[in-house]
């Protein structure tokens, strides 16, 4: 017998051959196809986690200058692909790459008659995942979560540059580049050193932007009377902010910051909403009993108008009052003293764009409780008001004295003198 011609199991080699043909088939298939999408699906669900990271990052930014803490943040910057049996990922993963631009700020200000030009570099921050999948680069600039798909932008953010009492600029300083697929810590510090202006009649900012079209539809969610806002030439421009010579800048000192830190800080007025809140009225005893602890219970608010605002520290006070011919109602009432008191005053200050002043000064006496027994009130601008209302139901009736003041609008009430060590609060109502 010839084994040429021998066709035994013939038909089984040939089965085998089809069978791992078909496994490699299989196998090259999943490799070609199945592997990516579920590398793609890993990157999706890592872009999804490090955006809600991005967007914490930059509260945390904003948190830490507003209470001047230092707070740490995390971002997941990347994913790293799973071992697969008998199959090959085409690296270790997706990693993210961090890095930051300048932006210049200038802030240019009268004081006095003399015009002051202030200039910052500030940082934007871009986030981009880097995989097989085509993701949109995540931008921090001047306060905003930004989505650039290179032909076109987005943001779901508003733009918090002008509030209803002032301008409100984040300002980034140490913010380093870096690659990496791992969770990375960023420990990021307040600025505790500050420039407080004398007060100021006039200011113009001058912000640069990567984004001009968008922030040129992005309007300001508010805008201070009298001022403008427009984005020309890569540049976001708010001109003819008031200061009624009265509200003071508070502008970040830079010199003795860290180069190895991450700074935090913002520009913006020191008075009136700097560090001002209204407090809701069924807290009044918890403050009384426990007046440090207030900052767990204030709500940030920049009116007067009903249900009022408490006020316990110079410089505080509130924008826009009606003017004068329209108002129905300046009261301060609430007024709470530390036990018995005599002659403890406050001064507040009301001053329009066009200079006018109505300013009040009221000195009280109260019992042992804190409740204001007698006062007295005191109109010095305008001069020979003649003001003079009573104390009746423990607040002061000041509308008849406003409505003679001439004061016309846009304005601010600001706190220039206040016996912290002998009164605890007053709210004000105006409207």
């Amino acid at each position: 017998m010839k084994l040429s011609n021998n066709e035994n199991g013939v038909s089984e080699v040939v089965g085998a051959m089809f069978i791992l043909l078909i496994i490699v088939v299989f196998l090259g298939g999943i490799q070609a196809y199945e592997v990516p999408k579920w590398n793609k699906e890993l990157e999706k669900q890592a872009f999804d986690v490090v955006y809600q990271d991005f967007l914490d990052l930059g509260s945390d930014f904003e948190y830490s200058s507003l209470n001047n803490l230092p707070i740490t943040s995390i971002l997941h910057t990347g994913v790293r692909y799973p071992e697969r049996f008998s199959l090959r990922n085409p690296g270790q993963g997706a990693y993210g790459s961090i890095t930051t631009y300048p932006v210049k700020i200038n802030i240019s200000y009268n004081s006095n008659g003399t015009i002051i030009n202030e200039n910052y570099t500030s940082l934007g921050i871009i986030y981009e995942l880097k995989g097989l999948s085509n993701f949109p680069k995540l931008v921090y600039e001047h306060g905003i979560v930004i989505n650039d798909f290179g032909n076109w932008n987005y943001s779901d953010e508003v733009n918090n540059l002008i509030t209803d009492n002032g301008i409100f600029i984040p300002f980034l300083n140490g913010v380093e580049a870096i690659n990496s697929a791992e969770v990375e810590t960023y420990n990021i510090f307040p600025v505790t050193q500050y420039f407080f202006t004398e007060g100021i009649s006039t200011m113009n900012v001058t912000i640069e932007t990567k984004y001009p079209e968008l922030w040129a539809n992005m309007l300001p969610v508010s805008s201070l009377p009298g001022s403008q806002y427009t984005v020309d030439n890569r540049e976001i421009r708010i001109t003819n902010i008031s200061g009624f010579n009265l509200r003071n800048l508070s502008l970040p000192v830079t010199s003795s910051l860290s180069p190895n830190n991450i700074y935090s800080g913002t520009i913006r007025f020191t008075d009136t909403n700097t560090v001002i809140y209204a407090i809701s009225n069924n807290i009044t005893n918890d403050i009384v009993n426990n007046f440090t602890d207030y900052n767990s219970y204030v709500i940030d608010n920049s009116s007067c108008s009903f249900p009022g605002r408490y006020i316990w520290d110079i410089y505080q006070g509130c924008v826009n009052l009606p003017k004068s011919t329209s108002i129905n109602k300046f009261i301060v009432q609430d007024i709470k003293m530390a036990g018995s008191q005599s002659n403890a005053d406050f001064i507040f200050m009301v001053r329009d764009y066009k200079n006018n002043q109505f300013e009040v000064t009221i000195s009280f006496n109260s019992s042992s409780n804190g409740d204001p027994t007698s006062m007295n009130v005191t109109q010095t601008k305008p001069l020979f008001g003649g003001c003079s209302p009573p104390l009746a139901g423990g607040q002061v009736n000041l509308t008849s004295c406003y409505i003679a003041a001439n004061i016309d609008y846009p304005n601010v009430l600001k706190i220039t003198h206040f016996d912290t060590n002998q009164i605890l609060f007053a709210k004000f109502v105006i409207s």
